[in-house]
């Protein structure tokens, strides 16, 4: 059997609704961080997307927060899927950081107005993007060793990776670097914070990797200072791509989002 994993990186709210029950299937486990703060870790071979993962650990934060509100916070999410062979070792892994508080804050509606002046002020930002898009995949990159395909999936794509997993990448290592589209969203209403947020998709090669892809979203509130709020990444090493056939990789390059995702 050949899997492919998938690793996320973000912020978001833990939504509402009415959760299915835990199946034998799940593992939900707690973690307390702080005085009313706490982690919860759902493990599930039943739920392979972050919504329906969030409903099964709805009921988790409810009693953890004890009758108050549920403020979310970051959370990570990982899964490995068959793309050939048997679907058994599948799995999910779900991380949401939650705060339990007495009152939710409520947010000011405000008209946004766009803060870029015209298509010159927005190539700028383009372009530093890039840049910056550019160092970070550089920094990563030179943590792979000489096996790209397994630090990756011990780093889950980033740079918070556990020190341990890390260690310096082969002088001769190829690396190809595709930033394939670059799009601009300017101070858009229904962001969640007011600035400009930059959506980077990649398409990169590294070393045994063929197709490192995903999207980073970087944000600014000030068009100077840059921030990156959330990192998707997909691996389809050489090995795994010998063995599928050319719908098969097609088929896995769109679920990951390289660059065929926007073909018609």
């Amino acid at each position: 059997m050949r899997t492919i994993a998938i690793v996320v990186f973000t912020a978001a709210l833990l939504t509402g609704g009415v959760a299915r029950a835990e199946t034998d299937e799940d593992r939900i486990s707690t973690r307390q961080t702080g005085e009313d703060s706490f982690e919860i870790t759902l493990e599930s071979k039943s739920v392979f997307d972050v919504p329906s993962a969030t409903l099964r650990i709805a009921p988790t934060a409810v009693e953890l927060c004890g009758g108050r509100y549920i403020e979310p916070g970051r959370y990570t999410f990982e899964m490995n899927q068959a793309v050939t062979g048997s679907d058994s070792e599948d799995w999910f892994r779900l991380v949401q950081n939650i705060r339990c508080v007495d009152s939710l804050p409520q947010r000011p509606q405000s008209e946004r107005t766009p803060q870029l002046e015209d298509e010159a002020a927005a190539e700028a930002v383009r372009s530093k993007v890039r840049q910056l898009s550019e160092d970070y995949f550089s920094r990563v990159y030179a943590q792979m060793g000489d096996d790209a395909s397994a630090a990756l999936a011990a780093m889950g794509g980033g740079e918070d990776a556990d020190s341990s997993a890390i260690f310096a990448t082969a002088a001769d290592t190829p690396v190809s670097i595709d930033l394939f589209r670059v799009t601009v969203y300017d101070n858009l209403p229904s962001a969640p914070a007011d600035g400009v947020y930059v959506a980077v998709d990649y398409d990169n090669r590294v070393g045994n990797v063929a197709h490192h892809c995903g999207y980073l979203m970087w944000h600014t509130a000030d068009v100077e200072e840059f921030t990156l709020g959330r990192v998707e990444s997909g691996i389809l090493d050489d090995r795994l791509l010998e063995s599928m056939s050319g719908d098969e990789v097609y088929a896995v390059r769109k679920q990951l989002r390289c660059a065929n995702v926007y073909d018609d």
